[in-house]
């Protein structure tokens, strides 16, 4: 029997997941939260919080639905289904989750994400999915238009592997292998993408592998109020790893988080990502989305380079409901000397939380506008950043 005795905020809060930008996976692994990700650090965090020492000693299982929506994907629902394993020690709970959603724009996913937690420090995710996403493309470079994008359709199969180890309180080094067999089923007649001579534009494997580094001191994983997240990727795709495509790639994310005034909450974010080689136009560094410059629909903008700053402002207002207001800055480029700032990007806007619990478990509603105009409106689960 499925047990979903922990706490019915945690379970409202899971109602609502945030969407990555792009085709719904992540470009390169540590960009952001995938709904995979959401969903199963949700589920677990919530059993562990909120459920009692002796059920988390027996395991148990946890099932409850998602809905969404984003201008990429339109409203989207389904559902998460999964197992909590018993808590070895101290660690966090391990876990094994399914997730399945359809989405407005008949987008589909299905997801089975495994994470184990060992005593000694190691920790290990596994996710392995499909996908139908259409999407769309706009060109490559920040300076395209919006009259340039054309629709097109891929098919994926992809896995994702992350392990890593605690070598010190918050500090986290490991390695990360990425797998994605794509068939574009269908581009737009008459498109760029049509004529085959973009990369990726064909579909093809794209295979990788590289190491992480991570230090993460925040106060709580959902809703941030103090802490740094520091964090570094690097990864190589070649034809060594039987991939079509050979490049690497580069990423920083760095975050910090300031308590102000005791319950309000200033909280900053820097990010950069820089490829070199044959980039498929998918895995390029890209700006827009949920959590990436709210307000540009994700992928709005992409090339070999991308790098950001975000802030946001967040304050308690009535009850359990908070508000925020934010702002943020940005580009694409072909490489980091050709960074233009002539050409700068900016997005801001505002929205209220819904936090259902005292873990900071929350449902998120945002509207953001851009400095050309373009505005978007986002539902989904939790902070940003």
């Amino acid at each position: 029997m499925i047990k979903n005795r922990y706490h019915i905020a945690g379970l409202i809060a899971c109602l609502v997941l945030a969407i990555l930008p792009g085709n719904g996976r992540c470009a390169e692994p540590g960009d952001s939260l995938s709904v995979v990700d959401t969903s199963r650090i949700a589920a677990s965090d919530s059993a562990a919080v909120d459920t009692s020492s002796a059920e988390m000693e027996k395991g148990h299982w946890v099932g409850f639905p998602i809905a969404f929506y984003t201008p990429e994907t339109g409203f989207g629902a389904g559902l998460a289904l999964g197992y909590i394993f018993p808590r070895l020690g101290d660690r966090h709970p391990s876990s094994i989750m399914g997730i399945s959603f359809y989405t407005e724009n008949k987008q589909t996913v299905f997801a089975l994400a495994p994470e184990l937690y060992l005593e000694g420090g190691f920790h290990g995710v596994m996710e392995v999915g499909y996908q139908k996403f259409p999407d769309s493309y706009w060109g490559i470079g920040p300076d395209t238009e919006d009259e340039d994008q054309e629709k097109y359709t891929p098919e994926v199969i992809q896995t994702r592997l992350i392990g890593e180890f605690e070598i010190y309180p918050s500090l986290r080094i490991g390695g990360h292998f990425r797998y994605n067999r794509e068939v574009m089923l269908e581009t737009e007649k008459g498109g760029v993408l049509e004529k085959g001579i973009i990369p990726g534009s064909t579909g093809g494997t794209t295979a990788g592998a590289g190491i992480i580094a991570t230090y993460d001191s925040r106060d709580n994983r959902f809703s941030s109020g103090r802490g740094w997240y520091l964090a570094f990727w690097h990864s190589t795709y070649g034809r060594g790893l039987i991939s079509d495509y050979s490049y690497t790639s580069m990423s920083f994310d760095i975050r910090k988080f300031f308590p102000v005034l005791d319950t309000h909450v200033f909280a900053a974010r820097f990010y950069s990502r820089y490829t070199t080689g044959t980039v498929p136009f998918q895995d390029m560094p890209a700006i827009g989305g949920p959590s990436a410059m709210r307000g540009y629909q994700a992928g709005r903008y992409r090339d070999k380079y991308a790098a950001y700053a975000q802030a946001e402002y967040r304050f308690p207002f009535v009850w359990v409901t908070w508000l925020a207001v934010f702002g943020s800055v940005g580009n694409v480029s072909r490489d980091p000397g050709n960074y233009s700032f002539d050409s700068i990007k900016y997005t801001g806007g505002g929205g209220i939380r819904f936090r259902l619990n005292k873990e900071g478990f929350s449902i998120r509603l945002d509207y953001a506008v851009t400095g050309e105009g373009g505005s978007n409106f986002y539902f989904s689960a939790n902070e940003a950043f």
